[in-house]
């Protein structure tokens, strides 16, 4: 924010100065974009988590350059950044994280006006290997029935 103040000169001297009467605030003239929908959590495991999120429905009126995605422990109040320079990708692979810890994420925007305000943060996950619950068996067909028995 500057204000301003102006004087004139001339050959009898200098003037009292103007000053603007109201701050004036430098800025691009385009906007950080808007939160993307909460990130998703497509796949996990012992040591990475996989996340995907859309795109922000408002640029701020200038392309987007990327995204930042933060993460905390469950519970924790400060956010920890993923990646040093902003992804490209709207899809990112977290590793490195400590089996057995559950983990929250949230994803940033980029544009050349700076970050726009986080997303929600995903659900909470633990970092496990996933277990899939098996197959529920066919219906039994009965082959052979005779007096004393039944054969599936």
């Amino acid at each position: 924010k500057y204000k301003f103040r102006v004087k004139a000169e001339n050959i009898y001297g200098i003037s009292e100065p103007l000053e603007t009467t109201s701050t004036i605030t430098v800025k691009p003239p385009y906007d950080p974009p808007d939160a993307p929908d909460t990130a998703e959590i497509t796949e996990y495991n012992s040591t990475y988590i996989k996340l995907k999120w859309d795109r922000p429905k408002n640029d701020g009126g200038n392309p987007i350059t990327g995204y930042n995605i933060e993460m905390r422990e469950k519970g924790g109040k400060n956010w920890k950044s993923c990646n040093i320079v902003p992804t490209k990708a709207t899809q990112y692979t977290a590793s490195g994280l400590r089996e057995g810890q559950t983990y929250e994420f949230r994803v940033a925007a980029v544009n050349d006006a700076g970050p726009g305000i986080p997303s929600k943060s995903t659900k909470a996950q633990k970092v496990e290997v996933p277990i899939f619950p098996a197959d529920a068996p066919d219906q039994p067909k009965v082959d052979k029935i005779t007096k004393d028995s039944v054969t599936l």
